[in-house]
C-alpha cells in the first residue's frame, strides 16, 4: 500500500475520539495517527514517522487508549476521552520505557470505567497536583494559632508540628493515611514516651480539624480520628513533711496571692478560712515532675 493510501485508512479507523481531521497540511505533517490492535511486538515498532515532530498510535482493542511518539523518540502510554462538556481530554499514563502495555491498558481500562460513571480524570489529576503540602497547611494553621492560644501553648503547639511532625511535612496533605500518622505516633511514643505521642496525636487532630474546615484540606475524614491514644501513668506523689512546712512558710501570711497558690497546690480538695486562718489541704499533691 502506498504512503498516501496507509495515512488514509489509518484515519479513518482511529477513534472517534480524535477530532476530526479537518486540518490544515502544516497540522497533518505534525499529526499522524494509526490504528491497531497494540501487541508488545508492535509496539516496539511504533516510532515517530520521519519528518514529522509526533506521531499518535491508537489501540484498536480499547478506545481512547493511544501512545504519542516524538520525534525526540520519547515515546508516552495516553489515555483520551471527552469530558462532560464535550471537550477532548487527553492525559498521559506514563513513558513506555518504564510502564509496560499490559500496565498502561489497565489503567486507561480504570480511567475509561471512571469517565462512564462521570469522573473527568484530567481535572482531578490537576486537583491532585495542585494539593498542598503538610508543612504548608501547619505554617497555616501556627498563624492561626499564634494569637489565639496562650504563649506556652503555643510553644508546645509549634514544636510538635515542626519537630515531631516533620517526616509528614513535605507529603500532599491529602494523601496523608491514618497509618502513616499511627506510625509516627508509635515512633514518639517509643523515643519521646506516652504522653508526648498523646500531645502531638491531639495538636495534629486540632490540624486537620482546621484544615478541614477552612477548605486548606480536600477530603472527608480526619486520618488522626481513630489512632490509638497511649495509656498514661499518674505521677501523683505524697508530699513530705519538709516540703509541706516550706509551704506553710510561703503562705503564711494570709494575702491573696499565697492563697491562690495553695489552692493550685493543693489539688483536688482545699479548704481556706480567713476567720480564724486555718487551712486544711489534702496531702496528696498533683505535682509536676
Amino acid at each position: 500500500m502506498r504512503n498516501h493510501e496507509h495515512s488514509a485508512s489509518a484515519l479513518s479507523s482511529a477513534s472517534t475520539l480524535l477530532p476530526e481531521p479537518e486540518v490544515s497540511s502544516s497540522r497533518a505533517k505534525r499529526n499522524r495517527t494509526e490504528a491497531g490492535s497494540f501487541t508488545k511486538a508492535a509496539v516496539r515498532k511504533m516510532q515517530c514517522s520521519p519528518g514529522r515532530n509526533e506521531s499518535l498510535f491508537w489501540d484498536a482493542s480499547l478506545r481512547g487508549f493511544g501512545m504519542r511518539s516524538l520525534r525526540s523518540g520519547r515515546r508516552s502510554w495516553i489515555y483520551q476521552y471527552r469530558d462532560e462538556h464535550g471537550r477532548t481530554r487527553r492525559m498521559v499514563l506514563g513513558d513506555v520505557s518504564a510502564v509496560n502495555l499490559e500496565t498502561a491498558r489497565e489503567t486507561a481500562r480504570q480511567k475509561a470505567a471512571g469517565v462512564a460513571q462521570g469522573a473527568n480524570p484530567s481535572v482531578e489529576r490537576k486537583k491532585k497536583r495542585a494539593a498542598g503540602t503538610v508543612i504548608e497547611v501547619v505554617e497555616g494553621y501556627l498563624a492561626h494559632a499564634k494569637d489565639r492560644q496562650r504563649s506556652r501553648s503555643f510553644r508546645e503547639t509549634e514544636r510538635h508540628l515542626r519537630i515531631h511532625a516533620a517526616p509528614l511535612h513535605h507529603d500532599r496533605v491529602e494523601t496523608v493515611r491514618r497509618g502513616e500518622i499511627a506510625d509516627l505516633l508509635g515512633r514518639i511514643a517509643a523515643k519521646s514516651g506516652p504522653i508526648a505521642a498523646n500531645r502531638l496525636r491531639a495538636t495534629l487532630s486540632a490540624l486537620w480539624t482546621w484544615g478541614l474546615r477552612t477548605g486548606l484540606i480536600d477530603a472527608d475524614t480526619n486520618p488522626v480520628a481513630f489512632t490509638v491514644r497511649q495509656p498514661e501513668k499518674s505521677r501523683d506523689r505524697t508530699l513530705s513533711g519538709r516540703e509541706l512546712r516550706a509551704i506553710w512558710r510561703v503562705t503564711g501570711d494570709g494575702k491573696d496571692y499565697s492563697r491562690i497558690d495553695l489552692l493550685g497546690l493543693a489539688g483536688r480538695r482545699s479548704v481556706v478560712s480567713d476567720g480564724t486562718k486555718s487551712r486544711i489541704i489534702e496531702s496528696r499533691l498533683v505535682l509536676a515532675a
